[in-house]
């Protein structure tokens, strides 16, 4: 998760029946006003940030706020995730439908302007090559992975993973990357803009991936940045930073499957592009 939002999610200590201490969070605004809520009590802190890194993420789309009416006739939402639980919940009730939309959208809106100011990484994968570090044995050393079919023939020219290679690492979460098309004119920007013998990938995380890459990556940074870096800790930096670059996977918004009916408009599925959901 960004810095920026996560410091809008208050984490806090309650008490359960049996007087065991459990963490829950909110999430608030500006002004300091509850906009969400956990709908659970974690026993570890891991727990519960992981639950609000998919707030984080969901929250940004207005498909995942069920809609709700209670007994008495008012109208809650609650934040649900791709696989349905509810993850976090508004504890207000309003009195007309128009109340609550305006309410998910004043979240959607907060969580997607929080995200704005993403960021990215670069890393060029020269200086992940391996050092001659004195006193390390060489079965220490981590290779970049390389694709090396059993005929010896080449595949699209990853034989060397270090030469003129460097990846981008974006969070795909923030509201305007959900749009394919700004998403191929960042992308576009960066292959015009990086020097014509380069090879750039380009790689939209989700926010689990991208702390785990920010871990590895700012542990591998803290310790080449020194004058005498020491190889007992730089080589396993190095280590996890090549591993959290070889778990990257892209992903993409959600599409289904439409029946062809003339006259409807529907998203298309574009390989490489799209995540396939059920049908619709």
């Amino acid at each position: 998760m960004h810095e920026c939002l996560d410091a809008a999610f208050e984490v806090y200590l309650e008490a359960d029946e049996d007087d065991t201490d459990e963490y829950r969070f909110r999430l608030k605004d500006d002004n300091g006003r509850i906009l969400l809520s956990s709908s659970q009590h974690f026993l570890t802190e891991a727990a519960c940030n992981e639950t609000k890194r998919r707030v984080a993420y969901f929250g940004a789309f207005r498909d995942f706020y069920r809609r709700e009416t209670a007994a008495d006739g008012k109208f809650y939402f609650n934040l649900v995730d791709d696989a349905d639980p509810i993850i976090a919940r508004r504890i207000d009730y309003f009195d007309t439908i128009d109340a609550r939309e305006q309410a998910i959208e004043t979240v959607v809106d907060f969580i997607a302007g929080q995200s704005l100011c993403e960021g990215y990484h670069l890393v060029e994968h020269i200086l992940l090559r391996p050092m001659d570090y004195s006193g390390m044995p060489a079965e220490d050393d981590c290779l970049l992975g390389i694709c090396v079919p059993p005929d010896c023939n080449t595949c699209g020219g990853w034989v060397d993973p270090y030469s003129f290679r460097a990846t981008v690492v974006i969070p795909a979460w923030p509201q305007r990357f959900q749009n394919m098309d700004f998403r191929q004119l960042v992308e576009t920007t960066f292959r015009q803009e990086a020097p014509s013998h380069l090879h750039v990938k380009i790689c939209w995380v989700n926010p689990p991936e991208l702390e785990g890459f920010e871990t590895a990556y700012q542990a591998w940074l803290a310790e080449t940045a020194k004058a005498r870096p020491d190889p007992a800790t730089l080589v396993p930096a190095q280590k996890r930073l090549i591993a959290a670059l070889g778990s990257l996977r892209s992903v993409y918004p959600e599409t289904r499957l439409f029946e062809c009916v003339e006259g409807e408009e529907n998203v298309p599925l574009l390989l490489n592009h799209s995540i396939l959901g059920s049908t619709s």
